[in-house]
């Protein structure tokens, strides 16, 4: 699980807290990886198109690093299990909809 290998899993989790103290060359990596994260997730939102796919793939990838992130910081199994499992679930419940930043 992600969750518990941040070494060897997504950079992009591991990294989002630490980032911006690394400098501009290590800032310019993390937003090209960012940035490539969410032209694929683009690519994957069927029925998504411009500014709403943009904005729906930015919604989608915080959603998921910033539950990578509180599920390892956290010192209660059960809690981060929840954390991980909520976000699955709200994000699928929403992949059904036509835009997720449009439900007000």
């Amino acid at each position: 699980m992600n969750r518990n290998s941040p070494g060897s899993g997504c950079a992009v989790a591991a990294l989002s807290s630490e980032a911006w103290r690394g400098g501009s060359r290590i800032r310019r990596a993390y937003t090209r990886q960012v940035k490539l994260y969410l032209a694929l997730l683009e690519d994957v939102m069927p029925g998504r198109r411009g500014k709403v796919s943009r904005r729906d793939s930015i919604f989608v990838l915080s959603a998921l690093v910033g539950a990578v992130a509180l599920a390892r910081s956290v010192n209660d199994e059960q809690l981060s299990f929840d954390i991980l499992r909520s976000t699955a679930e709200a994000l699928k419940s929403n992949s059904n909809r036509t835009s997720v930043t449009e439900q007000g």
